[in-house]
């Protein structure tokens, strides 16, 4: 990946629940509804940009998350939700109208969160799902590490990445906006 391509950075001025013109569209349609309604104050994009599943989400491979994330679930979360592929996670943020997950500050400097360091047993994935060496396959996989995307070899080589991206004049002129969409 070229982090000097400012063609591979979204736009901050939205959040990720506008990243592309359906998820945008989306979001008019449910406006141009509320708008309708009394008593509503009107929104365009009905999540959170971090809810406090997200966040367990991301980190129930470290502790105390993964005891969190149990009693969140009360152990009843299907593993085929959780996250395991950072090009899964990429694909549904940009297709799935209710998969609006931001990053959370531990992507830039945490590689724990990619590797099972505890040797939880997280179960495994029944749905169709992507392998590492792109190739297409059913059956399971296990949950247990993130599949990581060709470049990030190992965790601690992925995290570099996107803290280097986070100095890039395209990403640091824009987080302003995403400071404004939050705060």
């Amino acid at each position: 990946i070229n982090i000097h391509d400012e063609t591979v950075y979204r736009s901050l001025k939205l959040p990720i629940a506008g990243i592309s013109k359906a998820k945008q569209q989306n979001g008019d349609i449910k406006l141009s509804a509320i708008v309708r309604e009394e008593d509503t104050k009107p929104f365009q994009f009905g999540t959170h940009y971090l809810p406090a599943r997200y966040v367990l989400g991301y980190l129930f491979r470290t502790e105390p998350f993964a005891t969190q994330l149990i009693k969140f679930d009360q152990g009843q979360d299907s593993t085929d939700r959780m996250f395991h592929s950072l090009m899964e996670a990429w694909n549904n943020v940009n297709v799935d109208m209710s998969d609006n997950k931001e990053l959370i500050p531990e992507f830039f400097y945490s590689p724990e969160i990619f590797s099972n360091s505890n040797h939880y047993s997280f179960g495994v994935k029944k749905s169709k799902w992507l392998q590492k060496d792109k190739t297409e396959g059913r059956g399971a996989v296990r949950v247990d590490q993130v599949v990581l995307p060709p470049w990030g070899e190992n965790p601690n080589i992925f995290i570099k990445t996107p803290a280097l991206a986070l100095e890039n004049n395209t990403v640091s002129l824009g987080l302003n906006n995403q400071n404004d969409l939050i705060f």
